[in-house]
């Protein structure tokens, strides 16, 4: 039992392992957009989340050295707290976006490999099509 329990994962592993190659037309731009994708919100996290709150960390290091009776210190706590605003709302933003291509991502993903595995063979533009047909629903 436990070795035709094993050859059944193993071979549904090689199945799922193997699918991309029996519609590369299809599955060659999928990976690339979303490759593309990551690539993309890792730059914005890069040039975006990262100066401000690198910003936010040397302003709090200069905090601790500043005499709290003194101008700079309130000066800093204002800037401390725009920066962080700044840095949460922008962080909310990124989330949800985030959030919304990668849900668009995995729904395609799994139509596509839904329909290599039952035999069609699809181009990206053709997916595209049938997933938004299959989203509205039938009417």
């Amino acid at each position: 039992m436990a070795t035709s329990t094993k050859s059944r994962s193993s071979n549904f592993l090689y199945q799922v392992l193997t699918l991309p190659t029996k519609n590369t037309r299809l599955f060659l731009p999928l990976f690339t957009i979303i490759t593309l994708i990551n690539f993309i919100f890792i730059l914005c996290n890069f040039f975006s989340m990262q100066p401000l709150s690198a910003d936010i960390a040397l302003k709090a290091k200069a905090l601790v050295h500043t005499d709290p009776t003194s101008p700079d210190y309130s000066l800093l706590i204002a800037a401390i707290q725009k920066e962080t605003k700044e840095l949460f709302f922008e962080l909310i933003i990124y989330t949800v976006i985030a959030f919304l291509v990668n849900a668009f991502l995995r729904i395609i993903t799994f139509f596509a490999v839904a329909v290599t595995y039952s035999g069609e063979l699809l181009t990206l533009r053709e997916l595209l099509v049938k997933t938004k047909r299959n989203m509205k629903g039938r009417s």
